[in-house]
């Protein structure tokens, strides 16, 4: 039974997981602590395939006719829009004469949207502006060292996300889990996440004092202090012994770069980035870092051991804090924390950015966006069977074979269910 996007919402066949579950998609709704929720619907024309956005606005008591709505438009995509509580003794006129109340508050729920683009425009994000006397070989715009930031075949460049740069979406997953329950003492239940369709993944935070943050003083008043964008900053941070970066790498990050990178193939193509970091920052041991790294007698774990020896050296540690051009901090620390610190989409928070809801499909990819188990986020591999399993145009469901999606589907309602009912 191949399958479509009409089948998606109006899907009778139970043997058939691959379909919108709505009573859960209407709790998830319903969070909005305003009296109307606002939906962008997201079709495609019949002529061209064109894209089409369309605002809905519900009361949250009109289930049914949001039901209706998604039955009848059969969206490709459905995204959150930001909702607006309204004065109703003030009111404002178009040009038409007719008057609609003033809005005097728009909100949207606290969220993160990670996206693996957004590492790729280093000069936008002030990498490799600390240094004075910058001694770069090359000038790497990206930090994302895989085969997805090339151009593709349709010369989209870095549209989608590989199994090799997904590092980078776990690793961000374990920051902001791990610095939200530092500073504000969010719990890990508390956070839903949900890959985009795409090259990203998005956070949703269930916490009733969050949810009196208007969408633009989110960002500024909580995910501030939860990033760290240029590299004067880090520094700064793993200099402190009590910070909470410092912390995180002691507790988590240096742990997963372990895992993830230099025991895996992607070593191999970070060590070039790792090289030109130490030249520019900590180039008195730059060539023997050089000879080690590219020694092909040595396996991946003992290079890296062999660095963190050096880096942790009294002679290089003295060099450091004598050093009258720059307050440098331990060069391992600083490598990781370069490479798995999450760069966050600021425009998360400005009006008209829509995050996707749960099992929307992706309008380019046609991929499903579900949530996942924070445990097993950097384990997922985005791999040519993978993308096939959660792609709606590849989605094959017969009665001589279990449909593939099935585990996805009810895991991700299972794990949106049990966020919705955190108190």
């Amino acid at each position: 039974m191949a399958f479509n996007i009409e089948k998606y919402y109006n899907n009778t066949n139970n043997l058939c997981y691959y379909k919108y579950p709505l009573d859960t998609m209407n709790k998830m709704l319903g969070l909005n602590p305003l009296s109307n929720t606002s939906i962008m619907i997201y079709t495609k024309r019949f002529n061209d395939n064109t894209p089409i956005a369309q605002r809905n606005t519900f009361d949250k008591s009109s289930i049914e006719g949001f039901n209706q709505c998604i039955k009848s438009k059969k969206p490709y995509s459905i995204h959150k829009a930001e909702s607006c509580s309204h004065d109703n003794n003030q009111h404002i006129y178009d040009e038409t004469g007719l008057k609609f109340p003033v809005v005097i508050k728009t909100t949207q729920e606290p969220r993160f949207d990670i996206d693996a683009s957004d590492y790729d425009d280093s000069a936008k994000l002030g990498l490799f502006r600390y240094t004075t006397n910058q001694n770069f070989k090359k000038k790497y715009n990206s930090i994302r060292i895989c085969d997805c930031v090339k151009d593709n075949d349709d010369n989209s460049k870095g549209k989608s996300i590989c199994k090799e740069c997904w590092y980078l979406i776990g690793s961000a997953s374990i920051t902001i889990q791990y610095l939200l329950e530092e500073f504000y003492l969010i719990k890990k239940d508390q956070l839903l996440w949900v890959y985009s369709g795409n090259r990203g993944i998005h956070c949703w935070i269930n916490d009733k004092d969050m949810n009196n943050y208007s969408n633009t003083s989110f960002f500024e008043d909580i995910s501030q202090p939860l990033s760290l964008i240029r590299d004067e900053d880090i520094i700064k941070e793993l200099n402190n012994p009590h910070s909470k970066f410092k912390e995180l790498f002691n507790n988590k990050l240096h742990k997963y770069f372990i895992k993830y990178i230099v025991n895996t193939s992607l070593f191999k193509k970070v060590i070039p980035l790792i090289l030109e970091f130490i030249n520019c920052y900590y180039n008195i041991i730059y060539e023997k870092i050089k000879m080690i790294f590219e020694d092909k007698i040595y396996l991946n774990i003992e290079k890296w051991e062999s660095f963190v020896s050096i880096s942790t050296n009294k002679i290089i540690t003295n060099w450091s804090n004598n050093n009258t051009n720059e307050v440098l901090c331990i060069p391992h620390e600083f490598i990781v924390m370069r490479l798995l610190l999450p760069i966050y989409d600021k425009n998360v928070n400005k009006i008209g950015h829509h995050l996707k809801l749960p099992f929307s499909i992706h309008n380019t990819t046609q991929r499903l966006s579900f949530p996942i188990e924070f445990e097993k986020i950097p384990d997922i591999i985005m791999d040519n069977e993978f993308i096939n399993k959660i792609t709606l145009n590849k989605h094959i469901c017969s009665n001589k074979k279990e449909c593939e999606i099935k585990d996805i589907m009810s895991n991700g309602i299972l794990l949106l269910e049990t966020w919705l009912n955190i108190k």
